[in-house]
């Protein structure tokens, strides 16, 4: 039986699960979803990679109603790249039940956002710069507002957005539910939390001793002149075939330490804030699917990187401070899998650096030699398979492409007729997102050929283009899900 039956989730939801191998809970999980699902405003203390996102999307999946037309939840998040990963997880999760989610970042036209705030909304995922442009701009309607998540406060924190987010609640509905997700809980968080949380239940679920359980960490000493060479070998023998994340400080860096791996015939990828949105998006794709297996990124990457198969970590330049190491660290040993901290040392300065970090290490620190001597450091000889549990999913669904728009007057009812006209059951019709000139339709568990044969479909007495969505589509305007 799977573990979220006790949950009494709805039946969509359930198949959802099923379809992702979603079996057990985590710790998290199985404390979080009854408190919110009850109601409950919460202060939860869980680390990156403990399934804290599920945690929260399963229960907004459970309380949106679908017939609503305004937002019901939003969730806060410092980062792009966290916002499209918590975004791909609700759409996964909802994909049966045809919730529609909205992810408000920058990087993206405001134009664009307008446009899918027109359709029927029930989740924002959002960035509190972009948020708050679309608050002023009074771009969508608060009146069903009644569920918020604050993710990763610390890191809100560390990028000075905590102001920003007051800003933003001072635009909420009062009379809501309030959780916020903090892998610390340092003063000015639970300020934060008295601030916008009412009688709260507290939940430390993993602080960052328990974290640093699943991991071992060891340390490379070399000098600077040996830096890259010591990466090589360890990139070549003991970690060869496994995907890797290397954190630098700077952009720089990153790119520079990419670009020479691939010189090495070690072919790697940089992510950084100063690249192109698409730019990152697509490096984090292939990296995802192991098109590449080395990613050099600064600590843009330590927040929405969600690799099922990544169990080392490399810190090529040591962060500053114990916030950022937790954060980093929490890329490796997910799901209470094991993970391994690489942690290089070439001076003085890294070695004042590498002692402030040891209190937060459970595990002992140790040296290359060591573990290179233990059976972890057994190499794997066939390429690690990063699966993507939400492969089986995309097998049930499909996105065709429909060559008219709101300039044709087209209307979801419209669409959803004329499919239906064509056989299918309302049932099979996902999100709906109409453009200026084109319209996204999501079939879920329907045969697109019948209708792909006759490439023109009618809609309000008038023959329609329709193909099965691809690139040159998608440049025109993106589907939702």
């Amino acid at each position: 039986m799977n573990g979220f039956a006790a949950f009494s989730l709805r039946r969509e939801l359930m198949q959802a699960l099923d379809k992702m191998n979603f079996t057990e809970p985590t710790a998290v999980q199985r404390q979080v979803i009854p408190a919110f699902l009850a109601g409950r405003d919460l202060l939860v203390q869980a680390r990156t990679g403990s399934g804290k996102t599920a945690a929260y999307a399963l229960p907004l999946c459970q309380l949106c109603d679908v017939q609503c037309f305004f937002p019901q939840a939003l969730i806060l998040v410092p980062t792009r790249e966290l916002a499209l990963q918590i975004s791909e997880e609700i759409r996964a999760f909802s994909l049966y039940q045809r919730l529609h989610c909205v992810q408000l970042t920058g990087g993206t036209p405001m134009k664009t956002q307008k446009l899918q705030l027109r359709q029927r909304t029930q989740i924002l995922c959002a960035t509190p710069g972009r948020l708050l442009d679309h608050l002023r701009q009074k771009t969508f309607s608060l009146q069903q507002l009644r569920m918020l998540v604050i993710d990763e406060a610390d890191q809100m924190l560390s990028l000075g957005l905590l102001e920003t987010v007051k800003q933003i609640l001072a635009w909420l509905p009062s009379s809501r539910q309030t959780c916020l997700f903090s892998a610390t809980l340092q003063d000015q968080i639970r300020q934060l939390a008295a601030f916008c949380l009412r009688d709260p239940l507290l939940l430390q679920l993993d602080s960052a001793a328990q974290a640093a359980r699943s991991l071992r960490f060891v340390r490379i000493d070399s000098s600077p002149q040996d830096k890259f060479s010591a990466l090589t070998r360890l990139l070549s023998s003991a970690l060869d075939f496994h995907p890797v994340l290397i954190f630098c400080a700077t952009q720089q860096e990153c790119e520079d330490l990419a670009h020479k791996c691939c010189q090495h015939q070690l072919p790697a990828l940089s992510l950084h804030g100063g690249m192109s949105q698409d730019q990152r998006y697509d490096h984090l794709r292939q990296f995802r699917q192991g098109q590449c297996r080395i990613l050099c990124a600064t600590d843009v990457a330590a927040r929405g990187l969600d690799i099922d198969a990544l169990d080392e970590v490399i810190h090529w330049d040591l962060p500053a401070t114990q916030a950022q190491f937790i954060h980093r660290c929490g890329r490796c040993g997910r799901l209470e899998k094991t993970g391994t901290v690489f942690l290089f040392c070439c001076n003085a300065h890294d070695e004042r650096q590498l002692q402030q970090l040891i209190p937060i290490m459970s595990a002992p620190l140790e040296n290359i030699y060591d573990w290179l001597s233990s059976s972890a450091a057994t190499p794997r000889f066939q390429p690690l398979a990063m699966t993507d549990k939400k492969e089986a999913l995309r097998q049930d669904q499909c996105v065709i492409v429909i060559r008219a728009g709101r300039k044709q007057k087209l209307r979801a009812g419209d669409l959803v007729g004329a499919l239906c006209q064509q056989g299918l059951q309302a049932e099979q019709i996902g999100v709906i997102d109409i453009h200026e000139t084109i319209s996204f339709v999501s079939l879920i568990q329907a045969d697109p050929k019948p209708l792909l044969e006759q490439q023109r479909i009618l809609i309000k007495g008038k023959p329609r283009k329709i193909e099965l969505a691809h690139a040159s589509a998608k440049r025109e305007g993106t589907p939702s899900s």
